[in-house]
């Protein structure tokens, strides 16, 4: 503020006279005003990113009286994330643009008058122009005015000064900018130790770059430092955090150096790609890593692209989940092979249609249950064999239906039985009669038995 500049010690006011008199005194002879045009309006603007919706502009307007004085100066970014800071800058901003719209320069004899303070100037013949002012800058210069050595000095004195009109808002202009960082810098991410991740609600992380000497790689190194990620939006986007000792190549918006942001990641020696180059240049993909586990401890999606062996690997570290809210198709060109340790439950909530274009084979090592809430329908073009050890029953789409056993019994609880032969006899212990189906007895078994035993051998 002026008032905080003091007056001149030994010339608090000084007379104006005209040039030439012999005054015994010192005086300013010289008073010239200087009037410029000046940014009548100034807009700062910024955004935060903890309060994307926040307005931050802010205008000030304190037009000169001076022609064109209505235009206006915007700055982007204003550097400020508080809109009452804003204000304040906005103003301060508009006070330095106006400050040197008005200036005086003037000269004379005194000798007292010292730059940063300030005078009353009196007896100027425009009654205004007798004001305070404060001094800007002030040149003194001093003449021998003796002609040959041996004589007396005789000096002359001589002052040419700037001055501001301390009714006038003082505020120095801004001639130091603020430094600018060129180009992206390396650096690697930090945290606290035992730790991989590090992190805070935006995502951001903590570096430390090669330049800082006295860093030690910990959670203090940096301040947080915003990510670039390649989809980020409400609630939706995509998110890999920078994981502690991974390099990251960190930019700076505006070339603000306090306004750091990662760009990018690159692999060192300590960090390497997650399958081996050249090699595998044809791969590509996403392969994360299990915090505390080992190199093969990874979720993963990786695309081979080399021809003849072009594939597509998912792999789920432990559980895989997948969601569909409405349909999902599969076509498979040729074969399909799924392989299930454990156990596999299915849950149909509608209907399930199952087509087999040839043969459709199901085998179970243990038991096999097939229940229906109504009716069960079984149907064989050709015809239906059910086994079971030493008895077989047999149909055929002919009209046969035979049944081989070693003993039958047949029972009707509730009411009469009937045997009906609409166009024939019915015999009953007929001798010596080979029975029309074979039985396949333990050997069934056993085959079955092989089979599951070769599906499934023994875990180590």
């Amino acid at each position: 503020a002026i008032s905080a500049h003091k007056a001149c010690p030994d010339s608090p006011l000084v007379e104006w006279h005209q040039e030439g008199l012999k005054l015994d005194k010192e005086f300013i002879h010289t008073i010239t005003a200087n009037e410029s045009l000046r940014t009548g309006q100034w807009v700062l603007d910024d955004f935060d990113f903890t309060k994307p919706r926040s307005l931050l502009a802010n205008t000030v307007a304190n037009p000169r009286e001076t022609g064109h004085a209505t235009y206006e100066h915007y700055e982007w970014p204003g550097d400020y994330f508080d809109k009452s800071e804003g204000e304040m800058l906005t103003r301060i901003r508009m006070e330095a643009q106006r400050s040197p719209g008005s200036r005086v320069l003037g000269g004379g004899n005194i000798r007292t008058l010292m730059t940063g303070y300030t005078f009353t100037l009196e007896n100027y013949p425009t009654a205004e122009v007798n004001q305070e002012y404060l001094l800007m800058q002030t040149l003194l210069f001093v003449q021998d005015n003796a002609q040959h050595s041996g004589q007396d000095q005789h000096f002359t004195f001589s002052t040419r000064f700037e001055l501001h009109p301390t009714r006038e808002v003082f505020r120095p202009q801004r001639t130091v900018s603020k430094p600018h960082t060129k180009g992206p810098q390396s650096a690697i991410v930090t945290g606290p130790a035992g730790q991989e991740i590090w992190t805070d609600q935006y995502g951001r992380v903590k570096v430390q770059f090669g330049w800082d000497r006295y860093g030690k790689m910990d959670e203090n190194s940096s301040c947080w430092i915003r990510v670039s990620y390649p989809w980020a939006g409400k609630g939706f986007g995509m998110i890999q955090i920078p994981r502690i000792g991974q390099e990251v190549l960190v930019d700076f918006k505006n070339g603000d150096p306090d306004l750091p942001i990662i760009v990018g990641r690159t692999y060192n020696q300590d960090t390497m790609p997650p399958w081996g180059l050249p090699g595998a240049a044809t791969q590509s993909g996403i392969y994360s890593h299990t915090i505390g586990g080992g190199p093969t401890n990874a979720n993963a999606l990786r695309f081979e692209d080399k021809p003849g062996s072009e594939e597509v690997w998912l792999h789920a570290e432990k559980d895989q989940r997948i969601e569909v809210n409405n349909n999902e198709s599969h076509w498979v060109g040729n074969n399909r092979v799924k392989v299930i340790d454990q156990s596999e439950i299915a849950t149909i909530g509608a209907v399930r249609d199952h087509k087999v274009q040839y043969d459709d084979t199901s085998l179970a090592g243990g038991n096999k249950t097939i229940q229906t809430v109504k009716e069960l329908y079984l149907a064989a073009g050709d015809s239906i064999t059910l086994s079971c050890g030493d008895t077989v029953l047999y149909m055929s789409s002919k009209g046969e239906f035979y049944v081989t056993c070693k003993t039958f019994n047949i029972t009707a609880t509730d009411a009469d039985g009937q045997i009906n032969t609409i166009k024939g006899q019915l015999d009953l212990n007929m001798d010596k009669r080979e029975p029309k189906v074979g039985t396949f007895g333990e050997s069934e078994k056993t085959a079955m038995a092989a089979v599951i035993k070769e599906t499934f051998p023994p875990k180590e």
